[in-house]
């Protein structure tokens, strides 16, 4: 049982799918982080199905998709656990870490997974797209 039904976030309107991941004010900017880092669009429409074809419809190169596939799913990890510990922690967390969190998780598992291409952290912070060239 929670206390209430609005976003644990931002507390101005119920807490759904669509708005924890893409409506709410006070995390939505990610989106545009995460554009800007890669160097590619947003989509026009901020929606959950429009971020999972994100890659799709902006990445021509396979290996490059695959790895910002993976970025896109670790923001919504990301996202998910920032909600739970505004809920549960008694700390409360930094929305400013978020973005952090989302470099280095993805860096993480990309590095640990894939085995074609050995991805430098410098370059995955600076121009991803190009550390990914080779996968």
């Amino acid at each position: 049982m929670v206390d209430s039904i609005l976003c644990p976030v931002c507390s101005s309107r119920v807490e759904t799918v669509d708005h924890i991941f893409t409506e709410c004010s006070d995390l939505c900017a990610l989106w545009s982080r995460i554009a800007i880092w890669w160097g590619v669009n947003c989509p026009s429409q901020l929606t959950v199905d429009s971020l999972f074809k994100w890659a799709d419809t902006t990445i021509r190169r396979i290996g490059q998709r695959k790895a910002f596939d993976v970025v896109i799913l670790t923001a919504f990890c990301c996202i998910w656990n920032f909600r739970n510990d505004v809920i549960f922690r008694a700390d409360s967390p930094k929305k400013s870490m978020i973005f952090d969190d989302v470099v280095h998780k993805s860096y993480v598992w990309i590095s640990s997974r894939c085995n074609k291409a050995k991805i430098s952290w410098s370059c995955w912070l600076h121009n991803p797209i190009s550390a990914t060239i080779l996968m």
